[in-house]
């Protein structure tokens, strides 16, 4: 199709083409819009115009559904709002509407029955299409009245008001169509796209799987800098990073401390005893860092198996049935709880000593 600026501007001026051609050369077509014969030979591509001017050309436009999304889209209602207000503030849109003005006021003052009527449906309406209305539409190139148009909007947005939801069946509202919600047009176009491209279809879930995952890391990595997963030990009481990169957090800020709480876990299960997460430090610190048999200061900066070193002692041992909790449990030293005690009872070690 040739360059639309090469068109004739309007429908008159494509008439006087074919007036002023000579009969021999015209190569006349129907107009897709007005239906009138024009000029219309076969350009270098081989294709032929299918409307005789620009101005058809555009009315056609206004017709297509890209065009008609763009005009209802956030967008297209922001360029017309824009122009309307340039070309309303410019000198030929100010004369315009004082003429508009003369107009509506002429066709208020006439009879209703001696209005003047359209010549074309192209031509712009003087009055409400709507049966039983003689009201002047807000803007001339409308064929409704303000009221009547907002009663057909009001109207066309309740049309599939109590309709059941093609997907769930939930009753529809206002402004819907088949479906109730995104989520169940998703799942309908998600559904039907999966039976006609099921490869396509499973390759892009795992794209989209693992831009989940990656939206996932990156918001857990923006948490670790703002220490959100800081957090104290429940065996040694030391604050640990417990970020992971796996699903989980860590609980313990070592191996050796989980392997600990693990073992007292075990063997209290094994005997059906009451756990409790039981934190050495703080009873230690309930009893004033002394060894709670044999008084002596415990020691921190050493380990088992150095004789003061800090241990977890249980007054009546998981082998009698013990439990694991902070009213069976004291802080001993090691000496205390490894030589001496060992697995007898609290009567049993006063006797040893």
């Amino acid at each position: 199709m040739p360059q639309i600026a090469l068109w004739p501007a309007t429908r008159q001026h494509a008439q006087d083409i074919v007036n002023n051609t000579s009969v021999e050369t015209l190569d006349l077509h129907p107009c897709s819009v007005c239906g009138n014969l024009f000029h219309s030979p076969i350009s270098g591509n081989g294709r032929r115009r299918s409307f005789c001017s620009r101005q058809c050309y555009h009315r056609y436009r206004e017709t297509t559904p890209s065009m008609l999304r763009y005009r209802t889209s956030d967008k297209g209602k922001t360029v017309a709002k824009r122009k309307r207000d340039k070309y309303a503030e410019s000198e030929h849109g100010k004369l315009r509407h004082e003429q508009y003005q003369r107009w509506q006021r002429l066709v208020l003052s006439l009879d209703p029955s001696q209005r003047p009527q359209p010549k074309s449906n192209l031509d712009p309406w003087p009055t409400c299409t709507t049966s039983d209305c003689h009201n002047i539409p807000t803007r001339r190139a409308s064929q409704q009245c303000s009221s009547c148009a907002r009663e057909t909007q009001l109207r066309s947005s309740w049309r599939n008001a109590g309709k059941p939801c093609v997907e769930c069946g939930v009753p529809l509202g206002r402004y819907q169509g088949k479906y109730c919600s995104t989520r169940c047009s998703n799942r309908a176009s998600a559904r039907k796209d999966r039976k006609r491209n099921p490869d396509k279809y499973r390759a892009r879930r795992r794209r989209q799987d693992r831009r989940k995952q990656e939206r996932r890391r990156l918001e857990k990595l923006e948490l670790r800098s703002q220490g959100a997963f800081v957090k104290k030990c429940p065996v040694c009481d030391s604050t640990f990073d417990s970020f992971t990169n796996r699903g989980t957090l860590k609980t313990y800020c070592t191996k050796r401390c989980e392997n600990k709480a693990h073992e007292h876990r075990r063997r209290a299960r094994k005997r059906d005893a009451f756990i409790e997460v039981v934190s050495v430090k703080k009873l230690l610190k309930w009893q004033d860092g002394r060894c709670y048999h044999c008084n002596c200061k415990i020691r921190l900066d050493v380990e088992a198996p150095h004789a003061k070193s800090l241990t977890l002692d249980h007054l009546i041992p998981l082998v009698l049935g013990g439990e694991h909790s902070y009213a069976n449990t004291v802080a001993s030293c090691w000496d205390c709880n490894c030589t001496i005690k060992g697995a007898k009872a609290i009567n049993e070690q006063l006797k040893c000593v």
